[in-house]
């Protein structure tokens, strides 16, 4: 009989650890099943500025009548254009998934004298609080406009939060002990915006706009719910904060970066589970969130369309005369040897300059694809690229594709370090025909220094044979350069 006992006994103590198990890896899941997820409020209309929950635009003249509506996604970053002057409101809902409540359902609180409440099915945020970091440090160009004026402190800007605490068994003055739930307070206070931090709402985490409330009460109980969904959704979110508003100052790219701030937000937990019965209370705690909890939003990426005051940096016009604003003729004419599909590549080389034109002559047909190679003296290549292909808050964009990689195999030989390419409705359709670059920063003051010293030109297609003696020919004349 002994041995029947113990295996009774091993049985009953393997049930035991497998439900222990069970309940550990229920609490794992649980814990590991809680998500907050922000979301840019969706809003594409609205009566006010100040009850929108929304990202829109506002004119200079502050009339929301011309407010401009963005979509914003929630899965990516969103490029967003506000016109200098102009004002950015931006909001931010949350919705916490995976926090069922256990006393969901339960009319729980109704003892001295208290009405008590029906328990929410969810349990959301405690705290929440939340930081929108700029990339513009220094506030110039996009700048978080004031909720009250600071004196003494005209040189950087100040942008408006909210504070929000979480309040839990206040003191009531009418009762000895009373059960609160968060007090979102919703006052304005004052978030520093200055160099290193570039945020809105950095001293203060921006948060909701709800009142307090006892938790043996309706409302007192639905807030234990805020923030608390099923799934993730604008329908289930809590608003978080509207309005918080900014100005363009200037031109330039500027991202923000909602981000909550796991350090300052926690969600309800039931500690005390209420009784129908006794009329006990249902008694919640917070629990701070983890960072890996949470799942941050994507930036906004503001900029601002502006018209070009001055001229594309790289032209080809037709015949042999420069055209305007790109400088006279430097270094010898480009003429081409060869025909379709035999073009010899040909270069040419002369003092640096920031401003000058160079004709091709002649070459047939005249709808093959011309590549040329350019000697630029600049160590930030890639900003030229950029202005060259999408222009920028001086220059409209050259109806050219730049590159800092040539064809391969090169026919140009490795002095040359930006290529550009004519190709359709970009070539001007002439036997001859003339380039032109303007890399002065008269012509474009976001770049400065650059200056060319020599252009090769080939125009395609091309054998591969007279692509290797084109190649040979012009390391032979690098290697005389150098010597």
């Amino acid at each position: 009989m002994q041995p029947a006992k113990k295996n009774v006994a091993k049985v009953l103590s393997a049930i035991s650890m497998a439900a222990a198990a069970t309940l550990a890896a229920k609490s794992a899941y649980a814990a590991s099943g809680i998500l907050l997820t922000p979301l840019y409020g969706q809003a594409q209309s609205g009566s006010a500025a100040g009850t929108t929950d929304g990202v829109f635009i506002e004119n200079s003249a502050k009339q929301f009548a011309t407010a401009t509506f963005e979509t914003i996604s929630n899965s990516g970053p969103t490029t967003i254009n506000v016109p200098v002057g102009d004002y950015l409101f931006l909001s931010v809902d949350a919705v916490l998934t995976g926090n069922p409540n256990p006393d969901g359902g339960k009319f729980t609180g109704a003892t001295h004298g208290a009405a008590g409440a029906t328990q929410p099915a969810n349990m959301g945020m405690s705290q929440l609080a939340m930081t929108v970091v700029s990339s513009d440090t220094h506030a110039a160009s996009l700048q978080p406009v004031l909720s009250t004026q600071i004196p003494g402190n005209p040189s950087y800007a100040e942008g408006f939060g909210y504070s929000s605490t979480a309040i839990l068994n206040l003191t009531n003055g009418n009762k000895t002990t009373g059960q609160y739930v968060p007090a979102w307070t919703g006052t304005s206070s004052v978030g520093d915006t200055e160099t290193g931090f570039g945020s809105a709402g950095v001293n203060d985490g921006i948060g909701g706009g709800n009142t307090q409330q006892p938790s043996n009460t309706t409302a007192g109980a639905n807030l234990i719910g805020m923030f608390s969904g099923t799934a993730v959704s604008t329908a289930q979110s809590t608003n978080l904060f509207t309005n918080l508003r900014f100005q363009r100052m200037g031109t330039g790219t500027v991202t923000l970066s909602p981000t909550v701030d796991a350090s300052g937000s926690g969600y309800w937990n039931l500690s005390t589970p209420g009784n129908t019965n006794t009329g006990a209370q249902s008694v919640y705690t917070s629990i701070p969130i983890s960072a890996s909890q949470i799942q941050q939003l994507p930036v906004l990426v503001i900029q601002t369309s502006v018209t070009p005051t001055s001229h594309a940096i790289v032209s080809l016009t037709a015949g042999d005369a420069p055209a305007a604003n790109y400088g006279s003729q430097v270094g010898s004419t480009l003429s081409v040897v060869g025909s379709n599909g035999s073009y010899v590549p040909v270069q040419t080389s002369f003092t640096a300059v920031a401003t000058g034109s160079v004709e091709v002559d002649p070459w047939s047909p005249v709808t093959d694809t011309e590549v040329f190679g350019v000697d630029v003296a600049s160590g930030a290549l890639g900003a030229l690229v950029a202005a060259i292909n999408s222009g920028d808050a001086n220059v409209p964009a050259s109806k050219v594709v730049a590159s800092t990689i040539g064809p391969s195999p090169d026919p140009f030989g490795s002095q040359y370090n930006l290529f550009l390419t004519f190709s359709g409705t970009n070539l001007p359709g002439s036997a001859t025909d003339t380039l032109g670059l303007d890399l002065s920063s008269t012509n474009d003051a976001l770049l400065s220094g650059y200056t060319f010293s020599a252009v090769a030109v080939v125009p395609e297609p091309m054998s591969l044979g007279l692509l290797v003696l084109g190649g040979v020919g012009l390391m032979a004349r690098r290697n005389r350069r150098k010597a």
